[in-house]
C-alpha cells in the first residue's frame, strides 16, 4: 500500500529548528512512509491521552518522532512536525485541524499557542465613539468576504 505524504505549514516553518544530523533522516522517514505507511518500523501511532485517532507519531529515528495528521481512509499524510520524543507527543496532544468555514481551506494549528499569542497581541477594545462603518452590512455577507 502507497501514501501520499504532504508537508504542513507548521512543518515547513519549524524545519530550521530540526537538528542538521536529522534532516537526512526527515526525508528517508517520507520516503517510508510514502512507499508503505503499515512498515513495523515507523512504529505508528496515536500517542497516549490523544483523544483524535488521526493525529498520530511515527519513528524517524530512536530521539525523533513525526507528528502526522492521517485521512480517514488512511491513504494520505500530512507531516506537521518532527520533535524529539516526549515533545512529539506534547505537541501531538495540543494540535488541532480542520476546514476553515470561511476559506474553505484545510488548517492546523496549535490550540494554545495560537490562545497565548491573541491574548497577549490583542490590544484593550475601546467603546465605539460612533457608528461602526460597517454597520449596515449583513454577517453572512461579511463572512463570505472572509471577515
Amino acid at each position: 500500500m502507497r501514501a501520499n505524504v504532504v508537508l504542513s505549514s507548521l512543518y515547513n516553518k519549524s524545519y530550521k529548528d530540526i537538528d542538521g544530523s536529522v534532516k537526512h533522516k526527515v526525508l528517508d522517514f517520507i520516503f517510508k512512509l510514502a512507499n508503505d505507511p503499515t512498515s513495523p518500523g515507523l512504529d505508528l501511532k496515536t500517542p497516549r491521552g490523544v483523544k483524535d485517532p488521526q493525529i498520530k507519531t511515527a519513528r524517524v529515528d530512536l530521539n525523533w518522532r513525526a507528528v502526522l495528521i492521517v485521512s480517514p481512509g488512511g491513504s494520505d499524510y500530512v507531516l506537521v512536525a518532527v520533535k524529539p520524543h516526549d515533545e512529539a507527543y506534547t505537541f501531538a496532544g495540543k494540535l488541532k485541524y480542520g476546514v476553515n468555514q470561511t476559506t474553505g481551506v484545510f488548517e492546523v494549528f496549535d490550540e494554545q499557542a495560537l490562545g497565548a499569542v491573541l491574548e497577549t497581541s490583542v490590544p484593550p477594545v475601546a467603546a465605539p465613539a460612533a457608528k461602526p462603518v460597517l454597520a449596515g452590512v449583513k454577517h453572512a455577507d461579511l463572512l463570505r468576504f472572509g471577515l
